[in-house]
């Protein structure tokens, strides 16, 4: 009797075991999943605030950096890559990049146009950085939240009522999202709208250490 009880024992032993195995294998799955969801890639573009006429920029980008040989950003990258469009009514208009690695970064300014045909023309400028200014830019640039950013089009109620001068279009990637914000001469604008004076104190800092920058809006 003694050993058929001791058999129950054991058996309903491994069974709790089993169960026990069996729940912390389900949870860890779940907390796998819940992870999963949490870190999920972003891809945050404007036009959040006006759905109904959406923008078209990042399309346009895609097929821009498509024609220049340029890897993709909106699925994601090792580190940081930030690309800056400039377009203006003068030609040639300016990419630059800064690419953020785990052990390097480097940058790089190029002069591009576009032919009326679609043709475009894409060249590097011969200029150099030094690599202690480019790890104090990478300093700053950790510290910026850029998800938190919005457009210029995000804005509510703001009222672009400047015809020409330049207009940024600046995309960041990272392992967990793609961002696009786009500008219209936040120089005019800075000074009575703090997302304004936001972008243009990035475009600053970014110009101090890449030295691109050309005032083409008119001051407020």
């Amino acid at each position: 009797m003694f050993q058929l009880i001791k058999g129950a024992c054991k058996i309903t032993g491994v069974f709790s075991a089993v169960v026990i195995l069996t729940i912390f294998h389900l949870g860890s799955c779940r907390a796998q999943k819940e992870k999963a969801i949490d870190t999920q890639f972003q891809v945050l573009l404007p036009g959040t605030a006006q759905p109904h006429n959406p923008d078209t920029s990042f399309e346009f980008l895609k097929g821009l950096s498509r024609k220049f040989n340029l890897p993709k950003l909106d699925t994601g990258v090792a580190g940081i890559t930030l690309r800056l469009w400039i377009s203006s009514p003068i030609i040639p208009h300016t990419l630059v990049t800064v690419i953020i690695g785990d052990t390097s970064v480097t940058a790089q300014k190029f002069d591009y146009y576009i032919e009326g045909n679609g043709v475009a023309h894409f060249q590097p400028s011969a200029g150099r950085y030094g690599a202690d200014s480019l790890q104090l830019l990478v300093n700053k640039l950790n510290a910026v939240d850029f998800p938190s950013m919005i457009s210029q089009s995000d804005i509510e109620n703001f009222n672009d009522n400047i015809a020409d001068g330049a207009k940024y279009y600046l995309e960041v990637s990272t392992p967990e999202y793609y961002k696009l914000l786009i500008y219209h001469c936040p120089e005019y604008f800075a000074k009575r709208e703090p997302n304004n004076k936001k972008f243009l104190d990035l475009i600053l800092m970014l110009d101090r250490h890449l030295h691109f920058y050309s005032p083409l809006c008119p001051p407020d």
